[in-house]
């Protein structure tokens, strides 16, 4: 009995372990692959886009999802698309194709203010919009 007991203790938390990195694993997948398939029809859109209006100028209008910006999770932004964590900058291959068409950002929260936001909002302490803004930019 005092076996049994001994080793259940040492394999649960071994067993975790290997659920939570297959887990977190699977998850940086998915959010891989979903952000790089937004990024590669975004891609062909502009792709298009200049084949139709040749030397015209295009703009591109990306969502400022400024939303729990300030948490470690980012989860408004994974939500949307964007892999943007602490640990990955989401708008940089966002901005190479951009870059790659010559087409110009038009961020939509450029003019909202992070004081403001959270005078206006008491419960969004974690929105963000001047910092999301600073990162894009």
């Amino acid at each position: 009995m005092v076996r049994a007991l001994i080793m259940t203790n040492i394999w649960i938390p071994i067993y975790f372990v290997i659920v939570v990195i297959t887990i977190d694993r699977m998850a940086d997948f998915f959010l891989n692959w979903y952000s790089q398939y937004l990024i590669d029809n975004g891609d062909k859109v502009l792709t298009k886009a200049k084949l139709a209006f040749g030397d015209t100028p295009i703009f591109v209008k990306l969502s400022g999802i400024y939303w729990w910006y300030e948490t470690n999770s980012h989860a408004a932004e994974l939500t949307a698309g964007y892999y943007n964590s602490v640990n990955r900058d989401g708008y940089a291959p966002i901005a190479s194709f951009l870059k790659k068409h010559e087409a110009a950002l038009n961020l939509t929260c450029v003019d909202l203010s992070t004081v403001d936001e959270q005078k206006d909002f008491p419960e969004a302490k974690v929105d963000d919009p001047e910092g999301l803004v600073c990162q894009v930019m």
